[in-house]
């Protein structure tokens, strides 16, 4: 269940969504709190806390994360950082077993307390201000590509002296001409071909020779 959509503008509707947010979980018995962020290649990073330490002053003062420990961000003698979590992005996670809320959150550096240039979300953020600044538009979607690859074959080998890897899927630009069925029975007694004929090594020639 999705708290509220539209984004706060001033400290006191954040603490206004904060309590909301707070009844929310405790009316609804959740018991774990995730707080999810992104890192620079673009992966979910998260972490969670019992619902019971849920309170106000972490939508204001955050919550301390070691940054170095994250790809693309800190190195060890700065990694300090914040992670401040956005009330309009509450909602009840439907996969987890324990009752779950998440919440997604900005990185904020603890000492200037900006948001961090390296998180993807505050590049999203900024992008979407800009529209808005130019007239093109007032709301923009923002969301992953999902993609993925099928393959119907793959096969590796890799020892001391050689090395091969083999990827095919009949969705493959290369098996758009014959027919799939033909293609895979073709493919498969080639595969078992190439396995009789593979050469056995120097110490077995030379027992059969001798």
């Amino acid at each position: 269940m999705m708290i509220r959509e539209e984004t706060t503008g001033t400290g006191v509707e954040t603490l206004e969504l904060a309590r909301e947010v707070i009844a929310m979980a405790q009316q609804r018995g959740l018991q774990v709190v995730d707080f999810k962020f992104i890192d620079l290649p673009g992966t979910w990073q998260h972490f969670s806390i019992p619902v019971s330490e849920l309170d106000e002053k972490l939508f204001v003062e955050g919550l301390g994360f070691d940054g170095s420990s994250i790809r693309g961000f800190q190195a060890i003698h700065e990694s300090d950082m914040l992670l401040v979590p956005d009330p309009t992005t509450a909602f009840v996670d439907p996969v987890c077993k324990v009752p779950t809320l998440s919440l997604i959150c900005n990185v904020v550096d603890p000492i200037t307390r900006e948001q961090y240039t390296r998180d993807p979300r505050y590049v999203a953020q900024k992008a979407e201000a800009y529209l808005v600044k130019t007239g093109i538009a007032t709301i923009s979607y923002w969301g992953p590509e999902a993609e993925f690859f099928i393959f119907n074959d793959i096969r590796f080998h890799q020892d001391s002296r050689s090395g091969y890897y083999f990827i095919d899927s009949d969705e493959g630009i290369w098996n758009s001409g014959p027919d799939s069925r033909t293609w895979a029975t073709a493919r498969a007694t080639r595969r078992a071909t190439s396995r009789s004929r593979r050469p056995t090594n120097s110490r077995t020639c030379a027992r059969r020779w001798s």
